[in-house]
């Protein structure tokens, strides 16, 4: 299916922070249409892949998951049919809570 907009495809890695994935820029919004997150670890850790406000305020986790001891690389992948609409200015992020697991998030959206 082809979209109006321009195609935004971006990737982060994060392992004990968070680290942003894209932000929306300033006049447009992004229209998510998929997203991954996968992780690998060696301790309890819970990673997610969420938004947050142009005030840096986390508004919402799309996807949380948690790895236990040892736990090899998994993760979950969401497909949306109505896209999620995301406002200039914030931001699509990855956290991982601790050092002992990596977290790596995928988005694939429009931006208009």
């Amino acid at each position: 299916m082809i979209l109006p907009g321009t195609q935004v495809a971006k990737s982060a890695t994060a392992t004990n922070a968070i680290v942003i994935v894209y932000t929306v820029p300033s006049g447009k919004t992004l229209y998510l249409n998929s997203c991954n997150l996968n992780f690998l670890a060696s301790a309890a850790t819970v990673f997610y892949l969420g938004v947050r406000d142009t005030a840096d305020v986390d508004q919402y986790y799309i996807i949380t998951l948690t790895g236990a001891v040892a736990t090899a690389d998994t993760g979950h992948s969401m497909t949306f049919p109505i896209p999620l609409e995301i406002p200039a200015g914030w931001d699509i992020f990855v956290r991982s809570t601790t050092a002992s697991g990596t977290a790596y998030g995928f988005i694939h959206g429009f931006e208009m």
